[in-house]
């Protein structure tokens, strides 16, 4: 999702109208219609302050757009570059392997993908809800 329908997910999965979000972060009512419709795009200020009002991580709001393998690959090399990844390929499929040796970063980046399982495991087995499960994923600080 991009930025826009972000906010918007977001402020209507708090129950919110955009009426109150925006007393909540000290801006107009239109200025967080004109973010929703992707009229305007917010600044990395607005972004933290609707985080805060939304009890989101503010990186949730920032859509990642991937429209073509193409895109999904250079995503794909950045994580490798930041994190260690590496691709795996072989007859039951492909794989990606984080090499936690190979950067500093990596080891927080663990912590949080042992966590993103954990709760991919509740929601297999029915402990949560897809809601609460979107909801933990839009909240986490790592």
């Amino acid at each position: 999702m991009i930025t826009s329908e972000q906010i918007k997910h977001q402020r209507k999965a708090a129950g919110l109208t955009q009426k109150q979000l925006a007393e909540m972060v000290c801006l107009s009512e239109q200025a967080i219609r004109m973010y929703e419709l992707g009229k305007r795009e917010p600044s990395s200020d607005v972004i933290k302050r609707i985080g805060g009002a939304l009890n989101v991580a503010p990186e949730s709001l920032r859509g990642i757009e991937v429209s073509s393998a193409r895109e999904a690959l250079e995503l794909l090399f950045a994580l490798d570059e930041k994190y260690g990844f590496t691709p795996h390929v072989d007859e039951s499929g492909i794989s990606l392997i984080l090499d936690t040796r190979r950067t500093a970063a990596s080891q927080k980046f663990v912590y949080a993908i042992q966590a993103w399982d954990s709760k991919e495991r509740e929601l297999a087995e029915g402990s949560i809800s897809q809601e609460e499960f979107d909801a933990w994923k839009a909240s986490f600080k790592g």
